[in-house]
């Protein structure tokens, strides 16, 4: 089994090869996989239109990106008013905006107990000193 680097270095090496046979720099994609020893199945899955790990959204993400731009800006917006938000208001929050698309309404969905923990270590522009 071939070793190809890094995760990243070799999502780099495909765009490079993609972008080789783009410009008629290589005449197929077999050509581009040999010159920048990158994994066949991973380049012919990228040129039929697959996200790369790195491109693709979380899986057990419980909010998309509109929603989790709009509590963002809910985040932010209280702060520029100078209130402290608060874990269980950005939790309330999560949920309303969660439940404000659900289908169908009557099952509302619920985010765990730690669900603002990791929401904040991906976000961490959100999380403010406390003043001394």
């Amino acid at each position: 089994m071939a070793h190809f680097g890094s995760y990243k270095d070799t999502e780099r090496r495909i765009e490079l090869a993609l972008g080789a046979v783009a410009s008629g720099e290589c005449r197929n994609l077999n050509e581009a996989r040999i010159k920048y020893h990158v994994p066949k199945n991973r380049l012919y899955a990228r040129a039929q239109g697959t996200l790369s790990k790195l491109d693709r959204p979380g899986t057990n993400k419980r909010l998309d990106e509109i929603q989790e731009s709009a509590l963002i800006n809910y985040i932010k917006r209280c702060d520029e008013l100078g209130f402290s938000v608060m874990p269980h208001m950005i939790h309330d929050a999560a949920e309303v905006i969660l439940n404000a698309g659900s289908h169908p309404p009557f099952l509302p969905q619920y985010l765990g107990r730690d669900w603002v923990t990791r929401f904040l270590a991906a976000h961490p522009e959100l999380i403010k000193k406390k003043q001394k």
